[in-house]
């Protein structure tokens, strides 16, 4: 059996707002597709990297930079998203953070999007 602390899956969640009755994406709704999905897959969702009131135009970003340690670490093995923008407002710093996430042997997925947690070599 492996060891889970090697085999951590993690949901990152952000919401560019602190309020609630303004995000678009409730914390509460990420974390609840985050679980979701991660059940799809048969994986099981043990922590959660949230940042809230961040925008996701800056990488600058407090749980964004635990959850880069983690990956750096050996400690987390999968990274599920609500949505790919929740990681990256925009496509160029989507890819950017994702290739540093799949670089460093992670993998990223999200429902919403197509790419799966396999590292296809299209997806670099």
């Amino acid at each position: 059996m492996e060891n889970i602390t090697k085999q951590l899956t993690v949901a990152y969640m952000r919401t560019a707002t602190a309020d609630p009755r303004t995000t678009g994406m409730s914390l509460e709704r990420q974390h609840q597709a985050c679980v979701e999905y991660a059940d799809t897959l048969g994986l099981h969702v043990r922590a959660v990297y949230y940042d809230v009131g961040v925008s996701g135009l800056s990488e600058e970003r407090p749980a964004l930079a635990r959850l880069m340690r983690g990956i750096s670490r050996g400690r987390i093995r999968h990274v599920v998203m609500a949505d790919p923008d929740r990681l990256a407002r925009n496509r160029e710093l989507e890819q950017r953070l994702q290739k540093r996430i799949r670089g460093r042997g992670a993998s990223v997925s999200s429902p919403c999007d197509s790419r799966t947690l396999t590292d296809r070599k299209e997806d670099r």
